[in-house]
Order: structure tokens, then C-alpha cells, then sequence
């Protein structure tokens, strides 16, 4: 009788074994692919410097704006790199404060981004957060330790319009210059300009910019 015991604490041993194996793959596999998309992102730097130019197309107080905001000389950097660390809360009504670290990497002349974010949730436990716009898609995805899916989302119209003003937040709208990505996304970033300087509009008419 103990024989078949043995045997069967075996094959779960092995189960088990075949479990763990698979999901550190997995988890390389994401690990890896974020990684191949923040060496490409990176990639643009060997372009040099992104020569900044107003489209006459957009609408007067746009360019107003740009013309303040943007160097003098032209020149916005290829590749900004942003790293953070603080607190945030899940939600406005939480109060609970969560310590985090990420890095956000932005490429004005492919105009994409990604945001990886780790979130310490206690007891050594940790989640990670990636949102990114890549290839004219966005994507955001929460990961418990970059392997079991808390939430996803991706390649919707309000995510994309969301990721896109993000995009120009950052960069303080150097992807405009050029409008990278196709025409979905040259579009996008019309109107993302638009609605970038709706709050400002009111204080250049007035003169107060």
C-alpha cells in the first residue's frame, strides 16, 4: 500500500515541478519582452536630436502654445528616461499609500513610451504595472509578480487616445512636430494638441502667456 503513495507523491512532486517551470518561463518571456521594448524605444537616440517644426495646419492658438513651450534652437531630445519613486494610491477614495518605483521611457521620433511600475503591496509582495503605446496600440496590464494578470487592456480607441496625451504630457508635445505613426495615430495627436492647450487657450487670448 505504500508503494502507490510514493508514486503519487511523486507525480504531484513532478506536477508541481512542471508548474514552477512553466510559469518562470512565462515569466521571462514578459520579463523579455518589455525589455526588447525599451531597447527599441532607446534605439531612436542614434538618430541624434529631433528637429522641432509648428505644422501651420494647426490651429493658431495650438501653434502659440508650441511656439512658446518648445527651445528656441529646434532641438528636443530623441529619447527622455524618467525615473520615479514615492507613494500612490489604487484609487482616490483609498488610504492607503503604497510605496513604488518605475521608469518611463519615451521616444519622440517613433512616438511611443513605456511605463513599468513596481508596487510594494507588504509582506514582500509586489505588483507590477506596464503601460505603453508601441507601434500606433496601447496596452496597460497590472501583473503579480510579472506573471499572473491582475488586468488588462488593450488596443481600444480611449486608450489609445489616453496613452497618447500622456505621450504629449510628458514630451511636452515634441511628437507633434513630426507626427510619427500612422494615420490613425497623426490624427490622435491632432487632437491631443488640441485638447492639451484647451486650458491654456483662454491665457494666450488674453495675453497673460
Amino acid at each position: 500500500m505504500a508503494v502507490p503513495g510514493v508514486l503519487w507523491l511523486a507525480c504531484l512532486a513532478v506536477a508541481l515541478i512542471a508548474m514552477a517551470s512553466f510559469a518562470l518561463h512565462r515569466r521571462r518571456c514578459v520579463r523579455q519582452a518589455r525589455a526588447k521594448i525599451r531597447h527599441d524605444l532607446l534605439a531612436d537616440r542614434a538618430g541624434g536630436r529631433v528637429q522641432a517644426s509648428i505644422p501651420q495646419t494647426l490651429p493658431e492658438p495650438v501653434r502659440r502654445y508650441f511656439a512658446r513651450v518648445l527651445p528656441a534652437h529646434g532641438l528636443l531630445p530623441a529619447v527622455t528616461r524618467i525615473r520615479q519613486r514615492g507613494t500612490l494610491r489604487s484609487s482616490c477614495s483609498s488610504a492607503r499609500w503604497l510605496d513604488f518605483t518605475a521608469e518611463q521611457v519615451i521616444a519622440a521620433r517613433s512616438t511611443g513610451f513605456q511605463w513599468l511600475a513596481r508596487v510594494g503591496i507588504g509582506a514582500g509582495l509586489s505588483f507590477e504595472v506596464c503601460d505603453r503605446f508601441v507601434a500606433n496600440e496601447a496596452a496597460s496590464e497590472v501583473r503579480l509578480f510579472s506573471l499572473f494578470v491582475l488586468g488588462a487592456d488593450r488596443g481600444s480607441r480611449e486608450l489609445d487616445e489616453a496613452a497618447l496625451q500622456r505621450f504629449v504630457r510628458f514630451h511636452e508635445a515634441p511628437g507633434i512636430h513630426h507626427l510619427g505613426g500612422d494615420a490613425r495615430t497623426q490624427q490622435f495627436l491632432q487632437e491631443v494638441a488640441r485638447s492639451h492647450v484647451g486650458a491654456a487657450d483662454a491665457d494666450l487670448d488674453e495675453g497673460v502667456v
